[in-house]
């Protein structure tokens, strides 16, 4: 198959199939990948959680977390934990004055 020799719709029907063919390709060699490492592991006798570590040791996130308030205005009594956007009435030069338990 000589590709310089082809047309542009011609191409463009060969580029068509070649992306269709992508996802296909790459899920068979993935599979390859998982036989040959299950393969190995069982020659070892072991499983993939000795090898790699399990998933619940992995840093979980925290967003979507409540956590505790550590900061609030004494005017208007709001508060703020320290996360997100900092509020306008938070000064950094005087944070003491607006932790919570602290001196106002």
């Amino acid at each position: 198959m000589n590709i310089d020799k082809m047309s542009l719709a011609e191409l463009k029907a060969m580029a068509a199939k070649v992306e269709a063919a992508i996802p296909t390709a790459r899920a068979r060699e993935a599979q390859a990948v998982r036989d040959e490492v299950n393969s190995l592991l069982a020659k070892k006798g072991l499983k993939l959680s000795d090898v790699m570590g399990s998933a619940g040791s992995a840093r979980r996130s925290t967003k979507g977390r409540s956590v505790p308030v550590k900061f609030r205005d004494p005017k208007s009594g709001a508060e703020w934990s320290g996360r997100g956007r900092k509020p306008r009435w938070f000064d950094p030069k005087h944070s003491e004055r607006f932790q919570v338990g602290g001196t106002a």
